[in-house]
């Protein structure tokens, strides 16, 4: 969203896919969790999500797939027709790396899973003709912008807000077939008011 507010030249129309830092955390969020929990997020706040993976190094592929076999299960159909994806393997060398990712997302971080700078205090600064497609998984973790709160902030644009059935944060690969026809939605929609049709 930051880039649509300041290159609006440049976005016809903002997907936003399962966004993270939208809504500002709620005052009583952290009262409703167990003080053991409370204190594990205490000590683990400093460190990165994916530290043990790299902590692990050669171990590091087995490590992800026992500790989150999920992620690696949602691409499980590229192993049809023969083929040996290692998404496992992918995920591991992906994160093995300089953490600089995960270092800027901590960084904007605000607790656990809330930003420090939400940008719906934002969602003003963005032009009033460029429209909204937003998606979120019905089992993500990503807080949600209620259906209502959407057209309020943007009584002037086209906003279209989509909570997707059974799926988590990873809306694209959780709910493929109501993800890309959301997309190709979205798409159509723009190239339309792009040329004035």
């Amino acid at each position: 969203m930051s880039y649509s507010i300041t290159y609006p030249e440049s976005v016809a129309h903002l997907v936003l896919a399962d966004p993270w830092g939208l809504p500002e955390k709620p005052d009583k969020v952290f009262r409703q969790i167990p003080w053991y929990i409370k204190t594990v997020a205490y000590i683990f706040r400093p460190l990165n999500p994916f530290w043990a993976i790299r902590a692990a190094g050669p171990k590091g592929p087995a490590l992800l797939e026992r500790a989150r076999p999920d992620l690696v299960n949602k691409f499980a159909d590229l192993n049809e027709n023969g083929n040996d994806v290692r998404f496992g393997d992918y995920i591991y060398h992906c994160n093995a790396q300089d953490p600089s990712g995960e270092s800027a997302f901590h960084s904007l971080m605000h607790d656990f899973g809330w930003s420090k700078f939400p940008l719906i205090k934002r969602m003003p600064d963005l032009r009033q003709d460029i429209d909204i497609t937003a998606m979120y998984g019905q089992k993500s973790w990503v807080s949600v912008i209620s259906p209502d709160e959407f057209p309020r902030l943007r009584p002037e644009s086209y906003v279209s807000m989509h909570i997707l059935e059974g799926a988590g944060h990873h809306v694209y690969s959780d709910a493929k077939d109501e993800f890309n026809s959301i997309i190709l939605r979205a798409s159509e929609y723009a190239e339309k008011k792009l040329k004035g049709v």
